[in-house]
Protein backbone atom coordinates (compact mmCIF):
# COMPACT_ATOMS: atom_id res chain seq x y z
CA UNK A 1 0.00 0.00 0.00
CA UNK A 2 1.03 3.30 -1.27
CA UNK A 3 1.69 6.87 1.17
CA UNK A 4 -1.80 7.73 -0.64
CA UNK A 5 -3.65 5.26 0.35
CA UNK A 6 -2.51 4.49 3.68
CA UNK A 7 -3.60 8.07 4.27
CA UNK A 8 -6.73 7.93 2.20
CA UNK A 9 -7.57 4.59 4.55
CA UNK A 10 -7.37 6.53 7.50
CA UNK A 11 -9.36 9.80 5.78
CA UNK A 12 -12.26 7.62 5.04
CA UNK A 13 -12.45 5.89 8.37
CA UNK A 14 -12.83 9.11 9.69
CA UNK A 15 -15.65 10.21 7.16
CA UNK A 16 -17.47 7.05 7.44
CA UNK A 17 -17.55 7.54 11.23
CA UNK A 18 -18.79 11.55 10.89
CA UNK A 19 -21.13 10.96 7.83
CA UNK A 20 -21.93 7.06 7.90
CA UNK A 21 -23.22 5.39 4.39
CA UNK A 22 -23.58 8.57 2.75
CA UNK A 23 -20.17 8.59 1.60
CA UNK A 24 -19.75 4.60 1.51
CA UNK A 25 -21.16 4.50 -1.84
CA UNK A 26 -18.80 7.02 -3.73
CA UNK A 27 -15.75 6.10 -1.17
CA UNK A 28 -16.50 2.57 -2.25
CA UNK A 29 -16.04 3.19 -6.21
CA UNK A 30 -12.75 5.73 -5.39
CA UNK A 31 -11.03 2.73 -3.82
CA UNK A 32 -11.57 0.65 -6.83
CA UNK A 33 -9.62 2.39 -9.18
CA UNK A 34 -5.50 2.11 -9.13
CA UNK A 35 -4.19 5.51 -9.99
CA UNK A 36 -7.17 7.81 -9.31
CA UNK A 37 -5.84 11.35 -8.83
CA UNK A 38 -6.20 13.41 -5.62
CA UNK A 39 -9.32 15.73 -6.06
CA UNK A 40 -11.18 12.22 -7.52
CA UNK A 41 -10.75 10.42 -3.99
CA UNK A 42 -11.55 13.39 -2.04
CA UNK A 43 -13.74 15.18 -4.37
CA UNK A 44 -17.10 12.88 -2.73
CA UNK A 45 -16.58 15.26 0.53
CA UNK A 46 -17.84 18.53 -0.70
CA UNK A 47 -21.37 17.34 -1.34
CA UNK A 48 -21.56 16.04 1.92
CA UNK A 49 -21.17 19.15 4.51
CA UNK A 50 -17.35 18.85 4.62
CA UNK A 51 -15.92 22.70 3.80
CA UNK A 52 -12.79 22.98 2.60
CA UNK A 53 -10.55 25.52 3.35
CA UNK A 54 -8.82 28.12 0.55
CA UNK A 55 -6.57 25.48 -0.97
CA UNK A 56 -7.59 22.27 -2.93
CA UNK A 57 -5.05 19.77 -1.50
CA UNK A 58 -2.98 17.83 -4.28
CA UNK A 59 -1.23 14.94 -3.18
CA UNK A 60 2.03 16.47 -3.59
CA UNK A 61 1.31 18.94 -1.52
CA UNK A 62 -0.05 16.61 1.23
CA UNK A 63 2.70 14.68 0.85
CA UNK A 64 5.47 17.18 0.74
CA UNK A 65 3.84 18.75 4.09
CA UNK A 66 3.95 15.46 5.67
CA UNK A 67 7.85 14.77 5.17
CA UNK A 68 8.11 18.36 6.34
CA UNK A 69 6.10 17.73 9.39
CA UNK A 70 7.77 14.32 9.99
CA UNK A 71 11.41 15.69 9.70
CA UNK A 72 10.86 18.89 11.99
CA UNK A 73 8.84 17.71 14.63
CA UNK A 74 8.09 13.74 14.90
CA UNK A 75 9.89 13.87 18.47
CA UNK A 76 6.84 16.51 19.49
CA UNK A 77 4.14 13.87 18.56
CA UNK A 78 1.02 15.10 16.90
CA UNK A 79 0.29 17.80 18.94
CA UNK A 80 4.16 19.15 17.29
CA UNK A 81 3.34 17.94 13.98
CA UNK A 82 0.41 20.36 13.79
CA UNK A 83 2.05 22.77 15.37
CA UNK A 84 4.96 23.28 12.42
CA UNK A 85 1.73 22.10 10.03
CA UNK A 86 0.09 25.63 11.26
CA UNK A 87 3.27 27.40 10.35
CA UNK A 88 3.18 26.02 6.73
CA UNK A 89 -0.20 27.01 6.63
CA UNK A 90 0.12 30.34 7.59
CA UNK A 91 3.07 30.62 5.07
CA UNK A 92 0.68 30.00 2.47
CA UNK A 93 -2.42 32.09 3.12
CA UNK A 94 0.11 35.37 3.98
CA UNK A 95 1.90 34.79 0.95
CA UNK A 96 6.29 35.28 0.45
CA UNK A 97 7.70 32.44 1.51
CA UNK A 98 7.33 30.41 -1.51
CA UNK A 99 5.07 29.28 -4.42
CA UNK A 100 1.79 26.84 -2.93
CA UNK A 101 2.69 24.18 -0.10
CA UNK A 102 5.51 22.52 -1.46
CA UNK A 103 7.34 25.63 -2.29
CA UNK A 104 7.06 26.81 0.84
CA UNK A 105 8.11 23.67 2.78
CA UNK A 106 11.33 23.00 0.05
CA UNK A 107 12.33 26.93 0.31
CA UNK A 108 16.23 27.38 0.96
CA UNK A 109 16.59 27.30 4.39
CA UNK A 110 12.90 27.13 5.97
CA UNK A 111 12.99 23.88 6.83
CA UNK A 112 15.84 22.42 7.95
CA UNK A 113 15.20 18.97 6.86
CA UNK A 114 14.50 19.64 3.78
CA UNK A 115 18.43 20.98 3.72
CA UNK A 116 21.04 18.28 2.02
CA UNK A 117 23.26 18.30 4.76
CA UNK A 118 20.34 18.09 7.39
CA UNK A 119 20.28 14.62 9.31
CA UNK A 120 16.54 14.06 8.48
CA UNK A 121 17.28 14.92 4.68
CA UNK A 122 17.52 10.93 3.83
CA UNK A 123 15.10 10.07 6.39
CA UNK A 124 12.19 12.15 4.78
CA UNK A 125 12.77 10.99 1.03
CA UNK A 126 12.88 7.37 2.30
CA UNK A 127 10.15 7.36 4.84
CA UNK A 128 6.89 5.04 4.08
CA UNK A 129 3.39 5.44 5.61
CA UNK A 130 4.04 2.13 7.30
CA UNK A 131 5.73 4.19 10.17
CA UNK A 132 3.09 5.22 12.46
CA UNK A 133 4.88 8.76 12.95
CA UNK A 134 4.54 9.42 9.46
CA UNK A 135 1.09 7.90 8.84
CA UNK A 136 -0.29 10.60 11.87
CA UNK A 137 1.79 13.35 9.67
CA UNK A 138 0.27 12.11 6.13
CA UNK A 139 -3.17 13.15 8.33
CA UNK A 140 -2.55 15.99 9.74
CA UNK A 141 -0.99 17.34 6.46
CA UNK A 142 -4.15 16.27 4.90
CA UNK A 143 -6.40 18.65 7.25
CA UNK A 144 -3.56 21.03 7.17
CA UNK A 145 -3.85 21.40 3.83
CA UNK A 146 -7.63 21.05 3.46
CA UNK A 147 -7.28 24.41 5.85
CA UNK A 148 -8.97 22.28 8.56
CA UNK A 149 -6.39 22.04 11.77
CA UNK A 150 -7.40 24.99 14.35
CA UNK A 151 -4.24 26.97 14.92
CA UNK A 152 -2.78 26.23 17.81
CA UNK A 153 0.16 28.33 16.93
CA UNK A 154 -1.98 31.80 17.23
CA UNK A 155 -0.77 32.29 13.32
CA UNK A 156 2.49 31.92 13.76
CA UNK A 157 5.05 31.86 10.46
CA UNK A 158 8.44 31.45 12.21
CA UNK A 159 9.26 28.87 15.07
CA UNK A 160 12.83 27.15 16.31
CA UNK A 161 13.88 24.75 18.60
CA UNK A 162 14.25 25.89 22.15
CA UNK A 163 17.23 23.28 22.89
CA UNK A 164 18.92 26.33 21.37
CA UNK A 165 19.74 30.08 22.37
CA UNK A 166 17.62 32.38 20.26
CA UNK A 167 18.65 32.86 16.36
CA UNK A 168 19.42 36.60 16.03
CA UNK A 169 16.27 36.49 13.67
CA UNK A 170 14.12 36.14 16.31
CA UNK A 171 14.92 38.63 18.96
CA UNK A 172 12.59 41.28 17.07
CA UNK A 173 9.53 39.24 16.77
CA UNK A 174 6.73 38.09 19.25
CA UNK A 175 6.00 34.84 20.74
CA UNK A 176 2.74 33.61 19.83
CA UNK A 177 3.27 30.25 21.68
CA UNK A 178 5.43 27.46 22.90
CA UNK A 179 4.49 23.66 22.29
CA UNK A 180 6.68 21.12 23.32
CA UNK A 181 10.83 22.05 22.48
CA UNK A 182 9.52 24.49 19.90
CA UNK A 183 8.58 28.33 20.14
CA UNK A 184 6.18 29.75 17.80
CA UNK A 185 6.56 33.73 16.78
CA UNK A 186 5.58 36.34 14.85
CA UNK A 187 7.26 39.68 13.51
CA UNK A 188 5.86 42.53 15.82
CA UNK A 189 4.71 44.23 13.37
CA UNK A 190 2.05 42.10 11.58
Amino acid sequence: MGLFEALFERVFAAFSDVFGAAVKAPIEIARTVSSVDYAHYFGPFKNYGVKFGPFLPSENDVDTCARTIWGEARGEGQLGMTAVMNVIYNRVRTGGFGSGFAGVCKAPKQFSAWNSNDPNYQKILSVTADNDQFADALEIAWRGVAGQLPDITKGALYYYATSISSPSWALSMNTTAVIGQHRFLMPETA
